[in-house]
């Protein structure tokens, strides 16, 4: 597994160490160098996000896991103390200018004391892990900082969707960086980006290596989301006109047809099926699933710690 690749091959990741190297091309490298253009796609949160965090009581310390550029702490009751935390720096560092309480660290090892937090989100974070392992131990560390009796909400991509087509759970997840985000300087490979990716997928036609038929979202993701945002993590569109709808998939970066000056990134997702994120669930001590859903094309959780 030297060089993470695996020959580009989102299924050959095998064993711990092959993780790593696969998660820190694919994912890591990715979300830092397409950090700005991601954020300014990401800025609202879904309904049932809200709505989970609305109900948190005075006073709970509620943590964020992967909490990108603080969409969601945005909304985190002013009566909560908000916690973010995300692997990308330079996600962080757009959540931190919005006046979020936020560091880096890796969610397989968080810095908060067990039992610290009354509780925690992680929404579409787990499914960036590579293997069943690292997915499971995602969550044992999410559960180990909520205090006994608090839950946490976590929200995974899910296989069975509408309007997306994915023929294996293993998938490359193309994201369009626009020109004019890589001129800026401030998504360039430099601030820890994946110069290496890049160089890789620059111009690489779609289809084949477990890349998903139908993108990650692009038109028809567009038309299914005209009620909210965030479809799967993507963007949040008005719906009044076809055009408006394409015309707002580009500028997302997750559209289906590639634009002059674009390079395409590819981030690795694990699909999950239905059922899958309550037997990962299952295999953590002390937890129980209080309630299953699916929203916004991804499966969804809340679980409470005894």
């Amino acid at each position: 597994g030297k060089g993470g690749s695996r020959g580009m091959d989102p299924n050959g990741v095998e064993g711990e160490e092959d993780a790593k190297v696969f998660e820190a091309e694919y994912v890591q490298q990715v979300y830092n160098e397409i950090a700005p253009h991601f954020s300014n796609t990401r800025y609202k949160a879904w309904p049932k996000v809200a709505e989970f965090l609305s109900k948190c009581e005075v006073g709970a310390v509620v943590v964020d896991v992967g909490c990108g550029n603080g969409k969601n702490l945005a909304v985190t009751p002013p009566h909560c103390v908000g916690l973010g935390n995300d692997r990308s720096e330079n996600l962080c560092k757009i959540a931190a200018e919005k006046g979020h309480e936020v560091l880096v660290c890796d969610n397989l090892s968080l810095p908060y004391r067990s039992a610290s937090a009354d509780y925690a989100i992680s929404i579409a974070v787990i499914h960036h892990f590579a293997t069943p392992d690292r997915r499971k131990r995602a969550i044992e560390e999410i559960m180990r900082v909520v205090r006994p009796g608090g839950s946490a909400l976590f929200y995974v991509w899910a296989l069975e969707q509408e309007k997306r087509r994915y023929e294996q759970q293993d998938v490359f997840v193309p994201w369009h960086l626009q020109a004019h985000y890589r001129k800026s300087g401030k998504g360039e490979a430099g601030e820890g980006g994946g110069a290496k990716n890049k160089k890789k997928r620059e111009k690489r036609k779609k289809g084949g290596d477990g890349e998903a038929a139908v993108c990650d979202g692009g038109k028809e993701e567009e038309k299914e989301e005209k009620k909210s945002s965030d479809v799967g993590e993507g963007v949040e569109v008005d719906g009044k006109s076809e055009s408006k709808g394409a015309e707002q998939a580009k500028s997302s970066g997750e559209g289906d047809e590639e634009e002059e000056g674009e390079v395409v990134l590819k981030r690795y997702y694990h699909m999950f099926v239905q059922g899958e994120l309550e037997e990962l669930v299952a295999e953590v001590d002390g937890c129980n699933v209080m309630e299953s859903y699916f929203d916004h094309a991804n499966w969804c959780c809340v679980v409470r710690k005894q």
